[in-house]
């Protein structure tokens, strides 16, 4: 008798939580896919876009508090910045008692472009959901379909 691999064995798991896990780490996975073409045409790697959404809704942030609000250590926001400061995004003020991160002119202009992440994310999403799966979200029943919103 063959003997799945452990990936599948986990989505046929009796463990409600086991499957729920796998369901989400599938469709990170998958969005990660959907928006992965419309950073790529921007020139930006998934941390960079973050970074300056971050600085878009307000510049001049002490890189710990990027590093916070990114949920990653301070080492990591630093390589992410000193690469995006390589590319002319951002500056790094080290004048102060913390390193703030400002915007370029270049990093504010992709600001313009920015709203197209979101808005292409929520395609791919809808793409996912059938009509019976949309119908049962907007009654608040949970959808049980394929897709994202399937993991609940």
């Amino acid at each position: 008798m063959m003997v799945p691999p452990a990936s599948a064995r986990s989505l046929r798991s009796p463990d409600p939580s086991l499957r729920t896990v796998r369901s989400l780490q599938a469709t990170a996975r998958r969005l990660s896919q959907a928006y992965e073409p419309l950073l790529r045409r921007l020139q930006l790697r998934r941390q960079e876009y973050l970074v300056l959404a971050l600085l878009w809704e307000r510049d001049g942030r002490p890189l710990p508090s990027i590093a916070s609000r990114l949920r990653v250590t301070e080492t990591m926001a630093t390589a992410w910045v000193v690469s995006m400061v390589g590319k002319g995004l951002v500056e790094r003020d080290r004048a102060g008692a913390s390193e703030d991160v400002w915007l370029t002119e270049p990093g504010r202009a992709l600001q313009a472009l920015a709203p197209r992440v979101p808005s292409a994310l929520l395609c791919h999403v809808l793409a996912w959901l059938d009509h019976d799966e949309m119908e049962a979200m907007e009654h608040g029943d949970p959808p049980a379909g394929r897709g994202p919103a399937a993991a609940r």
